[in-house]
């Protein structure tokens, strides 16, 4: 069950992802929470040549300080963004035709939370900065790749959908185009099938051995009294149904992100209002908001949501005003 930073974790994490959590994306849109492209001159010189190629021996010579340096002088501002607190790893790809971006996993909470991603390219003393980001364990060696065999490097990132202590994923194949970072996942089914179904089974695989932990510490535990014992096997149930909420989540998104279903999940979401556990009852209402269609709104129309957190209420409410415009 949770530990400490489980907790502190969820604290952090809630602030920046409640607001977010059930916003729905559009192909070809930016996504939310994303800073489009941003231009600033910076005070000195670069302090390394910038590489005409993403191969590794081309840019050796860049090492760590290099690019903190460099993300001082662009966020030493705060009138700019986000406050660089630490750079945990750093790569050279191509993410246009032409041009060689710097790409740089940080941490601007200051916790060594590592999900905020920078794709910098500089020309003398101007800069291009555009955000976005990964959530669970960002590797950008393996999420930055050419799905698609174009030439160009995108990011296969990780989106998590809720604020517990066992996150729940969902993914996506995102490409800088224009300005900003946009969902290209509905374009390639070939790309995803290869590159991001290994990940959602590898998910579903670490889902279960959690469960078979959880079930194995509560048998070897043994309550002695009757009231724990029914406390261990709620424990065991729940998390149980957390896990098959997830699965559904997952393949319900990739059903409506690459494959053109648009209602998947609906049915799924209206079951889970009715469950005995509050957290499954809040990712149903959670669901159906991120689903954001016709059905998913009348679904949500006749809900009670006096018992359900302000944040999402004030999402479903806005959705529903959307969908069903009187």
């Amino acid at each position: 069950m949770p530990t400490r930073n489980d907790v502190i974790c969820k604290s952090i994490c809630s602030i920046c992802l409640t607001a977010a959590l059930s916003l729905p994306y559009t192909d070809g849109q930016a996504l939310p929470f994303e800073q489009s492209l941003t231009r600033r001159t910076i005070n000195r010189d670069v302090t390394f040549q910038w590489p005409l190629s993403a191969d590794p021996g081309a840019w050796s010579h860049v090492n760590e300080w290099n690019v903190s340096d460099l993300l001082q002088e662009l966020y030493g501002d705060e009138e700019f963004g986000d406050k660089i607190y630490a750079v945990k790893e750093f790569r050279f790809v191509p993410l246009v035709k032409g041009r060689v971006h710097l790409v740089a996993l940080v941490d601007v909470t200051g916790r060594a939370f590592f999900n905020s991603i920078k794709a910098i390219y500089c020309q003398n003393r101007t800069c291009e900065v555009v955000s976005t980001h990964s959530f669970g364990d960002v590797d950008l060696r393996s999420q930055l790749i050419d799905t698609d065999h174009d030439g160009l490097s995108e990011l296969v990132a990780r989106d998590q959908v809720n604020v517990d202590w066992f996150p729940i994923f969902t993914y996506r194949r995102a490409k800088l185009r224009g300005e900003e970072f946009v969902d290209v996942s509905a374009e390639s089914k070939e790309a995803w099938e290869k590159y991001v179904e290994p990940l959602i089974k590898a998910d579903f695989d670490y889902q279960d051995i959690k469960l078979r932990e959880l079930q194995q510490s509560r048998t070897v535990a043994k309550p002695a009294d009757e009231v724990n014992r029914k406390r261990s096997e709620k424990a065991v149930q729940e998390f149980a149904a957390l896990i098959d909420c997830a699965r559904v989540i997952a393949r319900a998104d990739a059903a409506r992100r690459v494959y053109g279903r648009p209602e998947a999940g609906v049915e799924d979401a209206a079951q889970w209002l009715q469950s005995p556990y509050q957290e499954i009852r809040e990712l149903g209402l959670q669901t159906l908001v991120t689903i954001d269609s016709g059905l998913a709104a009348e679904v949500l129309t006749g809900v009670d949501m006096s018992a359900y957190p302000e944040w999402i209420v004030s999402s479903a409410q806005k959705m529903i005003k959307k969908r069903r415009p009187r």
